[in-house]
């Protein structure tokens, strides 16, 4: 009887972490997004304050780390088999 309630207690963890997981991938998706509107407003913000030079190395330094999150996160999902 008690191994028949672990297998299901096992069963059900891992189908909350399979959840889990999903949700974070969804809400990734929407946080890179997010991060994309936030960097672009600060530099629509700051252009008329600082140097122009300092607002696109800055920019291109943030465009460089969503894309490497996109691809870090977004696209080994994509080649996985049910995970």
């Amino acid at each position: 009887m008690d191994e028949n309630i672990t297998k299901e207690s096992a069963n059900i963890n891992q189908k909350v972490r399979d959840a889990q997981i999903q949700l974070l991938y969804k809400q990734t998706k929407i946080g890179l997004i997010g991060s994309l509107i936030v960097a672009l407003t600060a530099c629509l913000i700051f252009w008329p304050v600082l140097p122009q030079w300092e607002l696109s190395l800055g920019r291109s330094n943030d465009f460089t780390d969503i894309n490497k999150r996109n691809h870090g996160v977004l696209i080994p999902k994509k080649k996985s088999v049910n995970l």
